[in-house]
């Protein structure tokens, strides 16, 4: 843990590094990456002289491994659609094994028409 340091004060906001891991031991991988970001942007502002928490200290963001959506699960999410359009583009996602990324960027550019 970092050395106990004298609070930064921006308006009547107050922070210490002990704060910011407290949060963090709380919080889920969005904490930490707003955290971040608060730091970041704090500091390009010149809030702040320092970061709070120097980068080689910040926590890593545990990522979970990903999966496919099953087949009862794709079901579910198809069955209350709103609209047809909606609808229409679950399955394609669904047909393609697109992610909702990529199949936002598919384009006909992007197909093979001769198979």
């Amino acid at each position: 843990m970092i050395a106990r340091q004298r609070p930064f004060v921006v308006s009547d906001i107050q922070a210490t590094a002990d704060d910011f891991f407290h949060a963090i031991s709380v919080g889920t991988n969005s904490t930490v990456a707003f955290l971040q970001t608060l730091q970041n942007d704090a500091l390009g502002l010149g809030w702040i002289p320092r970061p709070i928490i120097p980068r080689k200290l910040r926590p890593k963001v545990k990522k979970k491994p990903r999966r496919v959506v099953r087949t009862d699960e794709h079901d579910r999410l198809v069955e209350p659609a709103p609209d047809e359009e909606w609808r229409l583009d679950l399955q394609l996602l669904w047909f393609t094994e697109a992610s909702q990324t990529g199949g936002a960027n598919l384009g006909l550019s992007n197909l093979d028409w001769t198979t």
